[in-house]
């Protein structure tokens, strides 16, 4: 990453939006106050990622690998001004400091003697950004409100006959905007040996917003009420879509966008066959499943395991105070220790405001057997189970259904059926 050209874009976008404002003759507005800001922390940061990255270089160029010399000297490490204040000191007896760019020779120094790569963490969660499903609108203040409104109906009526209500009821809702931060440290020895591994840690940080963004996403869809919901067997999974899709459809007239999906329920359309010829539905050598029916499948463990989501974009808007920001600073007792506190933040609410634009849906297992033949299949069951059998509570790892036991269905010509609430 060039860190000039990047500070030059930084300031040039900043200086854009305060054009902009004198251009029109108007104050600028919040948004573009906090945009302007965040751009100049941004140089801050990146003038002090700079400075660390010559104090790299010129330590890797020090004595340029030769400490021979004719004369039995070493070159000094001090500049003319340094010698002349380190005499000075010595001579009133007072205090000098100076920067000595040999201190990246020391043993306990980060920078390494050759390359500079960076393995960067895990962050399962945020492989895909969940909020680019949704319309995102800036907020003006901590609280937003917006309103949910119900079809309304109409009906024929005759000439001069009276017109019946629509039944359009609005109701407001507050949200408040909930804040997402993390914090890194970092010593001061690193930002002068090794400012590429302190962007890297910067890097990371705003990672773990996205993954924690993420979750907070998922999260909000669990805690609305009137979401649409549905269950099936495990192993007819790509039917539970395609009905989970005509049910949103029907509902609302709208379409969804995405499939927001555990791994494990991946897995299990992975995995899913047709029931004649036994072949995989998802080609097992392509990479995928990318869609199911048209609908773009998205894998993230930010849904809890066997859950998935059917989203359709305009139920949900994703409001933001600002972007991520990212400071660095001292902070309690950093100073004395040699230290900076890295800081990333962002505040952001996630508003359902149709909740029938979303569909839940949990694949479950299913023990069958044949009538009274299967009897024999039920024991051997039990005691694979460790004597656990109907209608005793499940298994480890099992969940039972909402009960809390599972239940038991009879069909002459399916015979007994056993299904546990979610899919283990």
């Amino acid at each position: 990453m060039n860190l000039t050209a990047e500070r030059e874009r930084t300031l040039s976008h900043a200086k854009t939006i305060l054009n902009s404002a004198k251009a029109a003759d108007r104050d600028l507005t919040d948004t573009e106050q906090k945009q302007i800001e965040d751009d100049l922390d941004k140089v801050k940061t990146l003038d002090k990622q700079i400075k660390g990255r010559v104090l790299a270089d010129s330590v890797k160029n020090l004595w340029n690998g030769d400490l021979h010399h004719d004369d039995g000297e070493r070159p000094s490490v001090f500049t003319p001004e340094a010698k002349d204040g380190i005499t000075n000191a010595l001579r009133t007896g007072t205090s000098y400091r100076t920067e000595v760019p040999a201190k990246a020779l020391v043993s306990n120094s980060l920078l390494p003697s050759v390359g500079t790569y960076v393995q960067p963490g895990l962050h399962p969660t945020s492989q895909f950004p969940l909020a680019s499903l949704f319309p995102e609108q800036p907020a003006d203040g901590p609280l937003i409100r917006y309103y949910r409104m119900t079809a309304g109906t109409a009906d024929l009526v005759n000439e001069a006959a009276p017109k019946g209500d629509a039944g359009i009821a609005v109701t407001s809702v507050d949200l408040a905007l909930d804040k997402i931060a993390a914090t890194a440290q970092v010593s001061t020895e690193m930002q002068m040996d090794a400012g590429f591994v302190v962007q890297q840690v910067e890097n990371e940080l705003q990672q773990a917003i996205l993954a924690r963004e993420n979750k907070l996403i998922v999260d909000s869809f669990g805690t609305t009420s009137g979401v649409l919901t549905g269950t099936g067997p495990t192993a007819n999974v790509v039917d539970l879509v395609a009905a989970a899709i005509a049910s949103m459809e029907g509902f609302s007239g709208l379409s969804p966008v995405a499939v927001i999906a555990n791994p494990t329920v991946v897995s299990t359309i992975r995995q899913a066959k047709a029931s004649g010829s036994g072949e995989y539905i998802a080609d097992p050598l392509l990479k995928g499943p990318t869609t199911v029916h048209g609908v773009n499948v998205v894998s993230t463990p930010a849904t809890a395991a066997g859950t998935a989501w059917i989203v359709t974009g305009p139920g949900v808007i994703v409001y933001r105070r600002g972007g991520v920001m990212v400071n660095i600073g001292t902070n309690a007792d950093d100073l004395i220790h040699n230290l900076s506190t890295i800081v990333a933040e962002e505040r952001v609410g996630v508003a359902v405001t149709r909740p029938s634009s979303l569909y839940q849906f949990e694949p479950h297992l299913e023990l069958r057997w044949p009538g009274t033949a299967g009897r024999a299949l039920y024991d051997s069951f039990r005691r694979s189970t460790g004597g656990w059998g109907w209608p005793r509570a499940g298994p480890p790892g099992v969940a039972a259904a909402s009960s809390d036991r599972p239940f038991a269905s009879d069909s002459a010509a399916e015979g007994r059926v056993l299904t546990y609430g979610r899919m283990p």
